[in-house]
């Protein structure tokens, strides 16, 4: 697992409910790129994004790129659409 990274397509609605996501980028092992995706699948709502004003929401979060990099689970990226 060390050194590996799944970049994930995420979609959400505004009321933090996961609607999609997808592997954009494999880390070459398919059972890690399906942990990550059943990961956010398991969260299914970000009770927090309900609190970001809607124009926000929109250009920010709405569709987003997440790096999933257990190597140091303290750190993490987006990368907005």
């Amino acid at each position: 697992v060390k050194g590996m990274v799944a970049v994930l397509d995420i979609d959400m609605l505004p009321n933090g409910l996961v609607t999609s996501v997808v592997v954009s980028q494999s880390s070459g092992d398919p059972a890690f790129d399906r942990s990550a995706v059943q990961a956010v699948k398991k969260v299914d709502r970000f009770e927090e994004v309900r609190k970001i004003p809607p124009d926000i929401f929109d250009r920010r979060y709405r569709n987003f790129k997440f790096t999933f990099n257990p190597g140091d689970l303290r750190r993490w990226s987006i990368t907005y659409c």
